[in-house]
């Protein structure tokens, strides 16, 4: 996957990066595949929402790692970093098209070093579950469970927490 690149979305990005990443992110969260391990009630993800989302990148510490083919976005990580908490990754999905592509990976990789490039000593996050895949990477990786969340989805599912200690 030589053919891809990452970049960060932030308060500096262009307004045309803006358009092309609303509608990539809409696309990916609301992909039948994706949905169910990214949202807590199962309802779409609506453009208001992406926006309110996109808007609060300035004010709420937020920022997103894209991952771009040629000429469009096939995976985005959220991150919020917060100075007195922690460095905490809020979501990351990938097209259907490139999974099993270390495109996952990849984007952890430029998360960890964007963490620890910010001063941060660790990242946590949320997996639900049923989220195999993931389950699996994020031990691959390192990443530690620290707590479990009972029945935080509408469906009941479990959310397990996990924490990786940057070095």
């Amino acid at each position: 996957m030589d053919d891809i690149h990452i970049s960060k979305f932030n308060k500096e990005s262009t307004l045309d990066m803006i358009d092309e990443f609303k509608h990539a992110y809409l696309r990916l969260l609301n992909d039948d595949d994706n949905l169910k391990y990214l949202s807590f009630s199962g309802i779409r993800f609506s453009e208001d929402q992406v926006h309110d989302w996109l808007s609060s990148v300035v004010s709420k510490h937020i920022e997103y790692h894209l991952v771009w083919n040629k000429e469009h976005i096939i995976a985005a990580a959220a991150v919020k970093k917060d100075n007195e908490y922690n460095y905490e990754l809020i979501a990351l999905v990938v097209d259907k098209e490139y999974r099993n592509k270390k495109v996952a990976s990849r984007l952890l990789d430029f998360t960890e070093k964007d963490a620890m490039d910010c001063g941060f000593q660790a990242i946590k996050f949320g997996v639900f579950c049923d989220n195999e895949p993931m389950l699996i990477t994020s031990i691959k990786r390192g990443y530690k469970p620290i707590r479990i969340e009972y029945h935080c989805r509408y469906d009941g599912e479990d959310m397990l927490w996990f924490k990786k200690y940057l070095s």
